[in-house]
């Protein structure tokens, strides 16, 4: 290389460009915005700017109309059939590409008048709430999709709870819209049970200034809830929830929270807040994809864009609550700006800057440098000004921690900073007049000099993403900016910048993971709805865990049977064969030996061999083995029900956001099986008698009635026998009414034992009983009866150490001969039954 170039150039350069590319379609998509409200209403209003948001870049391709209902004002008939009068003339010439709904009044009538106004328009819609309601009432409109609004009522609750610990008394500030009336409905489901040290007391349809003295009236430990839309004052004016907010603060001394982001630096402490904001970006989302083409049967709907605990700062003081005791990643607004609250928005900014700044730097070095090399030889005076100006940018080099380096048109290193010799780990000594080849990077060396050649042919400058190999040995995810360094029009060299992003990588990788984690909780709630087999829960369970999980390929789902043995009830991987009468003892599970039967939380198995003394039993496909896990068990009622198991025949495979993934499967699974086993003991009881576990008496009818039609059908006769315990009165007065169900059940379980599996026995009401007899005649039918009752007379019950005997009375009403319906053989066999009582009373004085 010329000695005019001793001094080396150095230059950094990045280039952030976001490019955003508008579709344009052929012609103007035509939208309207159907909104609830009137126009000014904070709610409203935010919804709309989250949904312009998204089309504002669509600028001439799109015409939008807004029409404000104003339904909180006028919600009556005559009102609607004006504004279906009015649509219809505004719009009789017109033709959308889609209609935008907010909120239920919006979605009602378009529900109702949508073929007069719109045919087979397409609808998305925002805040919908009450969705369940509408599915269950057939109300769906067809060709629509959108964003429901989930407001968490048991989350601000909680939080309340936290955050004032000695409350004693919850205001809820509601209304009777729809949205209210939904809430009210949820908060006392949620309450029934639950919260029994807090009074809670609901203000609906009371003037503002009613409501402020029912507040000021209340015990100092209260608490406001505020969910209503609107209230009246004295002079029937009507106030909107800001302008309601700011009267409360301003008139009440009591914490006051919310459930809308609207609300929040109006007044609130905060809450566990819904966004109208992001229900119109989501909106916005959707209509973006219908103008570019997709189908809307094809975008689902967002059951719930979810909520974020927000405070304002102001209002925290104000109540004297410290941050600490806030959540998690909560939202504090109003906070005074400091160097540790400076936004990640702000970040970037100040960075982007400060490397510009450095850009800037680099580049007058540079171009003086250039300089300096052309005037050494005309001023040799000056090479001690030059030597001072040239150690002086060397170590202002050496101080920059972005490696940086040049290569000559060969490839060789020419120079680097301090940061690059780190970086690769080897001295300055060890890399000039080095290639690539020499730096120990493997097959990555051929890629980067490649790179470089083309950079020298082209004389221009080179972004790419590419790895090196680190000083650990691993490869590390870079970004090189590279330029090529031309003195008259010609390339000398190149100069370098290397920015590691492996860390950014990672993140970007987790985030990834995060989405994807979020994505398989919602389709696994909305799976659970449709189960009726709780094994298709194990199944869907163990499938979603292994993809979610790196590495992870097998599972299995392990029930305790009769609190020693675990089986096999769902497994991934495993052979059938194998798994079907498999029976492993809890004390040689993998959760226990790793915890010394301390079975409580997830846990992490990475040598599954050394745990065992004895032969390892394989189950897996083509005979793979275990080598890690990763376990949690299933508690239900506080005790061990069951076990998960994660499988992989790799070593140190799961980390903890595995163990996150887990947890999650965990409660999935606990609260299925704990709401499938209440709901079976509700549909037992539904059809048994607690007692004497035969039918109840409705049950019984039930199953008369086809009985009866099936007899009616085939011209079949049957007997009907009404039972009467006698003596149950004096058992429950002399021993209690304990030993009377002893008495109960002594009976019945020994008239069960006298009839056939085809016979149909139930409980009537107290000491009375009703069966179906079939197959049967008459007399022998008695004759058993009779046999029966002579037993219980010859083998008394023994309650309390005493002999107590009893008997029963029965009468028989025969199908067909005695009568056809249900009421009469009832009337006929109760008769009978009475005879026979007063029989049995004579014949036993």
């Amino acid at each position: 290389m010329p000695k005019k170039f001793k001094v080396f150039f150095y230059f950094l350069f990045i280039t952030f460009l976001l490019t955003i590319n508008v579709y344009a379609t052929s012609f103007k998509k035509n939208i309207l915005i159907l909104t609830s409200y009137h126009r000014g209403y904070e709610w409203n209003d935010i919804i709309e700017q989250g949904f312009l948001s998204i089309l504002k870049n669509y600028g001439e391709y799109i015409n939008i109309k807004i029409e404000y209902m104003d339904a909180l004002n006028n919600n009556d008939g005559i009102y609607y059939d004006k504004l279906l009068t009015l649509y219809k003339d505004k719009y009789k010439n017109s033709k959308f590409d889609m209609v935008i709904c907010s909120d239920n009044w919006a979605y009602d009538f378009f529900q109702k008048h949508r073929e007069e106004l719109f045919p087979s328009t397409p609808l998305i819609f925002t805040g919908l709430n009450n969705f369940e309601s509408y599915k269950s009432q057939d109300k769906l409109i067809e060709n629509s999709t959108g964003v429901l609004e989930s407001i968490d009522i048991k989350g601000n609750i909680d939080l309340i709870l936290t955050m004032h610990p000695n409350t004693k008394n919850i205001i809820i500030i509601d209304d009777t819209t729809i949205t209210g009336t939904g809430l009210s409905t949820d908060l006392n489901k949620l309450i029934y049970g639950n919260y029994s040290n807090v009074h809670f007391q609901e203000i609906k349809n009371m003037t503002l200034e009613d409501t402020i003295k029912k507040i000021n009236s209340t015990d100092k430990n209260s608490v406001v809830l505020f969910t209503s839309t609107s209230i009246k004052t004295n002079d029937g004016s009507t106030l909107y929830p800001v302008e309601i907010i700011h009267n409360l603060k301003n008139k009440t001394s009591i914490p006051i929270y919310g459930i809308w982001d609207i609300l929040l630096g109006n007044g609130i402490i905060g809450g566990k807040i819904s966004s109208g904001f992001d229900q119109g970006v989501y909106a916005g989302k959707i209509a973006e994809k219908i103008i570019n083409g997709e189908q809307i049967k094809n975008i689902p709907i967002m059951n719930d864009i979810g909520s974020n605990y927000m405070f304002d700062y102001n209002e925290l003081v104000r109540f004297k609550i410290n941050k600490s005791q806030l959540p998690k990643n909560s939202i504090i607004i109003n906070q005074p700006s400091s160097m540790y609250s400076i936004t990640k928005k702000q970040w970037t900014i100040l960075l982007c800057s400060l490397f510009s700044f450095f850009t800037l730097i680099i580049i007058f070095l540079i171009i003086n440098i250039q300089k300096l090399i052309k005037t050494k030889k005309k001023l040799k005076e000056s090479e001690l000004n030059l030597h001072n100006n040239f150690n002086f940018l060397r170590t202002l080099l050496d101080t920059i921690t972005t490696p940086i380096f040049c290569k000559d048109i060969n490839g060789k290193y020419t120079d680097c900073n301090y940061a690059f010799e780190e970086y690769i780990g080897l001295s300055k000594d060890e890399i000039i007049n080095k290639t690539v080849y020499d730096l120990k990077q493997g097959n990555l060396a051929e890629i980067y000099h490649k790179a470089d050649l083309e950079l020298i042919k082209t004389k221009g400058h080179q972004n790419y993403e590419t790895q090196i190999i680190g000083t650990n040995g691993e490869k590390q995810d870079v970004i090189f900016n590279k330029s090529s360094i031309l003195s008259n029009y010609e390339a000398i060299g190149i100069v370098g910048v290397i920015i590691d992003i492996t860390e950014l990588k990672k993140n970007e990788h987790k985030l990834n993971r995060l989405l994807k984690f979020k994505e398989v909780m919602i389709e696994v709630n909305q799976s659970i709805i449709g189960l009726t087999n709780i094994n298709e829960l194990f199944d869907l369970i163990l499938s979603k865990s292994i993809a979610l999980m790196k590495g992870a390929k097998y599972g299995s789902v392990l029930l305790l049977k009769e609190d020693i043995n675990l089986v096999i009830a769902s497994s991934i991987g495993y052979d059938d064969e194998k798994t079907k009468d498999f029976i492993l003892p809890l004390e040689s599970s993998f959760h226990y030996l790793k915890t010394k039967g301390k079975i409580t939380s997830t846990i992490i198995i990475d040598d599954v061999f050394n745990l065992y003394s004895s032969k390892y039993v394989v189950l897996g496909k083509n005979d793979w083995k275990i080598v890690s896990c990763i376990s949690t068990p299933i508690i239900i009622n506080n005790k061990l029900f069951g076990m998960i198991n994660i499988d992989s025949d790799e070593k140190d495979i799961f980390n903890e956001d595995d163990i996150d993934i887990m947890n999650y499967m965990k409660y999935q699974i606990e609260n299925t099986i704990s709401t499938h086993n209440l709901y079976n003991e509700i549909m037992y009881l539904s059809k048994y008698d607690k007692l004497t576990n035969i039918y109840n008496r409705r049950s019984f009818e039930e199953i008369f009635d086809k009985v009866l039609s099936e007899a009616l059908r085939h011209n079949n006769s049957f007997l009907l026998v009404i039972f009467d315990l006698n003596g149950l009165k004096l058992v429950n007065d002399t021993y209690g009414h304990l030993q009377g169900d002893e008495f109960i059940k002594s009976f019945v379980n020994k008239l069960k034992s006298s009839i056939s599996e085809t016979d149909i026995l139930a409980r009537y009401g107290g000491d009375e009983f009703i069966g179906v007899f079939s197959n049967t005649q008459l007399d022998s039918l008695s004759e058993k009866f009779e046999e029966l009752n002579k037993y219980f007379i010859d083998n008394p019950i023994i309650l309390e150490g005493n002999k107590v005997t009893y008997n029963y009375s029965y009468g028989i009403a025969t199908f067909l001969s005695d009568a056809v319906s249900y009421s009469q053989l009832i009337k006929i066999a109760d008769e009978r039954m009475y005879i026979y009582k007063e029989n049995l009373k004579r014949k036993l004085k």
